[in-house]
């Protein structure tokens, strides 16, 4: 959101994000991947959605499940992303 309304440019974004990403990785298992969240900031970015929408498309994306949503936002992403949206 703070990219979105211009507080924060694409590159200090990805500094953020990567910032967050090392944190986590210290703290958690390392078994754990992480890879979704980065995933999750490319669609944001990409549709211009939160990131709460963005993770749900990408989860769809990951487990090819159809994602029911009545969001005009994340409709048309889901549709540009090629996810199947449940009627």
């Amino acid at each position: 959101m703070a990219e979105r309304r211009r507080d924060l440019s694409a590159a200090d974004a990805e500094d953020a994000l990567d910032q967050i990403l090392r944190t986590a990785a210290s703290k958690v298992d390392t078994q754990v991947d992480l890879g979704p969240a980065r995933d999750a900031h490319a669609s944001a970015r990409a549709f211009q959605l939160t990131a709460y929408d963005a993770l749900y498309l990408e989860l769809a994306r990951r487990k090819r499940l159809p994602l029911a949503t009545l969001d005009k936002e994340l409709r048309a992403a889901v549709a540009k992303a090629g996810v199947a949206l449940l009627k």
